[in-house]
């Protein structure tokens, strides 16, 4: 998490945002001005999640993780 910016995860997020999320939510009638704050939004509360089970040694089971982002 430190060097993620090694592993260019901007520019993954640019390409899935192009490629992926615009069209959707597109479909669901978000303004394009709106579009990348929501993303913004969405992809930094996920890696947030990410972060603090890492920092707690990964204790959770991976299914109890993934349903915390699931919740909104």
């Amino acid at each position: 998490m430190k060097h993620s910016s090694v592993l260019q995860l901007n520019r993954s997020y640019a390409l899935m945002f192009q490629s992926v999320f615009s069209p959707v939510l597109q479909r669901f009638g978000v303004p394009e001005q709106e579009r990348p704050y929501l993303m913004d939004f969405y992809m930094n509360g996920l890696i947030a999640i990410l972060h603090r089970w890492i920092e707690h040694d990964c204790e959770k089971p991976i299914p109890e993780v993934e349903a915390s982002w699931s919740v909104a």
